[in-house]
């Protein structure tokens, strides 16, 4: 009998150092593709105010900071959103519906660096009993600038083109009255 239990809790080790490999491989696999990404990504930790508790590479290129600098703290501390406001009204989005998505924003690399325009992105999810909030952050300020001069360009032609008409109006009039 001493045997069979031996051999019974030799089993349930080697199940268990199985389970931890396959946590840890899984685990690793994870943190490979979060820093990967080529989205700045943040990962934060709800409990009345929301703390940082990890960023991927993209993220501290995008917002020129590193890592360390982030962990423990948000993004109102470090100064990266441009108006407070924003960070208020996304993150009672994020509250109120549990996700978020195309919501735009003015945020600063660093906390007197230049603005940036992000398309951020997000849910909040549980993980063993705490809620934690993924974020992703695309800058799109190139495209919005893009966009704006190209609505800049449509407001001059629409223009030119009623001037163009109203002149072209007034030669023939001019010419039915001669």
């Amino acid at each position: 009998e001493r045997e069979q239990k031996t051999e019974a809790l030799q089993r349930e080790l080697e199940e268990r150092a199985r389970t931890e490999e396959a946590l840890r491989v899984s685990q690793t696999k994870f943190a490979a593709i979060f820093d990967a990404s080529p989205i700045a990504m943040s990962v934060s930790l709800v409990e009345g105010d929301v703390r940082t508790i990890d960023v991927n590479s993209a993220w501290s290129r995008v917002f020129g900071m590193e890592r360390g600098v982030a962990m423990g703290t948000n993004g109102l501390r470090m100064g990266i959103w441009v108006d407070p406001a924003e960070r208020s009204r996304c993150l009672e989005i994020v509250e109120r519906t549990g996700e978020i998505s195309n919501f735009k924003a003015w945020m600063r690399r660093g906390a007197h660096g230049a603005e940036i325009y992000c398309d951020i992105s997000g849910r909040m999810v549980a993980l063993g009993g705490e809620r934690v909030l993924i974020m992703a952050f695309d800058d799109i300020t190139e495209k919005h600038r893009y966009e704006e001069n190209i609505l800049q360009l449509n407001a001059t032609l629409e223009h030119r083109v009623q001037e163009r008409t109203r002149e072209l109006t007034d030669a023939m009039g001019q010419l039915r009255a001669a």
